[in-house]
């Protein structure tokens, strides 16, 4: 192998230390390890690490791989202290005074002098338009200023030197705080108005005055005006009965006292003498709500309010209350119901002249002969209970055409509906009942005659009375085995049907000229519904035997049913199979009204 060159030799692999190798050692070939000579340290041995050196700094040389090379960049400096000395780093000198400054990324950094920014001579402070002041200002060489005076209210301050101990501060103007003097022990800091600043006070119950109707309380607190929600207790010396009450509370002008709502007058005996009253002001409406004790409608759970619907006269309507019931209508302003009480009769007067009755939604109107109409009561005004109207929409617009049939809304009373032969309800007006116009006349024929009758009905049970219509005897003449309807007697009845729906009775005293003749009579119905449509009926036909001539015979007949609305006629049909007889008849009508 001593033939073969070192280049030839095949590449070993990664040295482990063990690997022996020859060296010379004092002229004489011996062996040894890599991993020997790996651990032996430079300069050892005078003669091996002579004229070695370990780093070589600016010279010119040949790195081996995996070797590294200390190397100095400006303005950074090496210097080689030679053998056996350190390598000293250092910066590059520069001109006394002057900085190491960077020049950007791409260039070394360099000594420089400082920048010239001018020179300062003079430091000054201004307190400006806060009320601060400052002393020693301004400083020309050195010095401390001082800050004084009282920091405005504009600025967050209290603009005042000194406030007494345990005052209650508050603003008296834009610019400036005051102080409001301690009170007595046991006062209590009260308001007395917008315009001037409140003080300590001892609570009282204040003074009632005034009558029963216009009450005044002096409080002893000087008020000038109310805030909202603002509540006053008192007694009152008086007890309010058919008035609007009013408050007037020290110098401020006397407001309206009304129900919870605000709008509703408050119902009689809603304030009664030596009663505690506690009310509340709303300025929103400028009034005064009673908050207790309860009102007797607004403040407790309520059914339907009942009301009586009659004619006054021949040409007049009108709905009064009764029992202390008032009425359910929409407030448009609450969007919702409120039991309201009728101080006065409501009418509606002239109906059939004049042009002053609201008809089927057009104001200055007349109303029709022989019409049924619904008549709803409309609150105009929420402010105002009593700005009430009567109002009559026709039920039908033609035969079997519908218009304006009340229909019941959500919580169960009986409205108007939004549109003619509809179901949604209007809640805008609510019904009180029915009236049939006859020949332009509306009065209730109560008095005993050939032909009598109701015209008017009360919607509500409650005020409907039950009375009895009996016609006087009429005689009648027949000579005809058919049942043929007699012009009198007769009882109309205008009704709901659904509810008290009339009931007739018919007699008659039957006398025939000829023996074995049969005698027939019946009850017949006739009218118009609440559609237009026209309704007839007869009752059972009772009959009787003439048992000679001359003889008299009894005959009844009854019919009672459940109509629709409208207004019916009650009369007789009367028979004679053969030869003449007269009947002496009458009818009890059952109605009610």
């Amino acid at each position: 192998m001593s033939n073969i060159p070192i280049t030839s030799l095949p590449i070993t692999n990664p040295l482990t230390g063990e690997e022996t190798v020859p060296i010379v050692q004092a002229g004489t070939t011996k062996r040894t390890t890599t991993g020997a000579i790996s651990a032996l340290p430079f300069g050892q041995g005078s003669t091996f690490a002579s004229g070695i050196s370990f780093i070589t700094v600016s010279s010119s040389f040949t790195l081996l791989p995996s070797s590294r090379v200390l190397a100095g960049a400006s303005p950074v400096t090496l210097t080689d202290g030679g053998t056996s000395a350190p390598i000293t780093i250092g910066f590059a000198t520069g001109t006394a005074g002057y900085v190491l400054t960077a020049n950007g990324t791409s260039l070394a950094a360099t000594f420089q002098a400082l920048p010239t920014f001018g020179t300062v001579t003079s430091v000054g402070l201004s307190g400006g338009t806060t009320g601060l002041t400052i002393s020693n200002s301004p400083i020309t060489t050195n010095g401390t200023m001082t800050i004084g005076g009282v920091l405005a209210v504009p600025n967050g301050g209290t603009g005042t030197t000194t406030i007494a101990a345990n005052r209650v501060l508050i603003g008296a103007s834009g610019s400036s705080i005051a102080s409001i003097a301690n009170g007595t022990a046991g006062s209590v800091l009260t308001s007395t108005g917008a315009a001037s600043a409140p003080t300590f006070q001892f609570p009282g119950t204040g003074t009632v005055g005034g009558t029963a109707s216009a009450i005044t309380l002096t409080t002893g607190l000087g008020l000038t005006s109310l805030i909202d929600q603002q509540e006053f207790i008192f007694t009152p010396t008086g007890t309010v009965v058919g008035a609007l009450p009013t408050l007037a509370v020290d110098s401020v002008a006397a407001k309206n006292i009304k129900s919870v709502d605000g709008y509703s007058f408050s119902v009689n005996y809603n304030i009664q003498q030596s009663k505690p009253l506690r009310v509340r002001y709303l300025s929103g409406l400028d009034v005064f709500t009673i908050v207790s004790p309860p009102t007797q409608f607004e403040d407790t759970p309520f059914g339907h309010g009942t009301v009586k619907l009659q004619a006054s006269t021949g040409t007049a309507l009108g709905i009064s209350q009764e029992d202390g019931q008032g009425l359910l209508m929409w407030n448009s302003a609450t969007s919702a119901f409120r039991m309201v009480r009728l101080d006065s009769i409501v009418t509606a007067g002239s109906l059939f002249s004049g042009n002053t009755t609201f008809v089927t939604g057009v104001a200055n109107q007349n109303l029709a002969a022989n019409k049924l109409y619904a008549i709803y009561v409309n609150n105009t005004d929420p402010t105002n209970q009593n700005a009430t109207r009567l109002e009559a929409w026709e039920f039908y617009s033609g035969v079997g055409v519908t218009a304006w049939s009340p229909v019941i809304n959500e919580i169960g009373i009986y409205v108007k509906p939004t549109v003619a032969g509809g179901s949604v309800a209007d809640n805008t007006r609510t019904y009180v009942g029915v009236v049939w116009t006859a020949s332009s006349d509306i009065s209730n024929e109560i008095a005993s005659a050939a032909s009598m009758g109701v015209k008017v009905f009360s919607h509500f049970a409650k005020n409907r009375w039950v009375l009895g219509y009996q016609t006087t005897v009429v005689s009648n003449v027949v000579a005809t085995s058919t049942l043929t309807t007699q012009s009198t007697p007769a009882v109309l009845a205008t009704t709901e049907g659904i509810t008290d729906s009339p009931r007739f009775d018919a007699q008659a005293q039957v006398t025939g000229d000829t023996a074995g003749a049969v005698a027939s009579l019946r009850i017949s119905v006739n009218g118009t519904s609440f559609n237009g449509s026209p309704f007839a009926v007869t009752s059972p036909t009772s009959q009787a035997t003439i048992p000679s001539a001359g003889a008299i015979v009894h005959l009844t007949a009854k019919w009672e049913s459940a109509p629709p609305i409208g207004a019916y006629t009650a009369r007789t049909d009367i028979a004679i199979s053969v030869g003449t007889a007269t009947f002496a008849t009458d009818i009890l009508g059952h109605l009610s009204q």
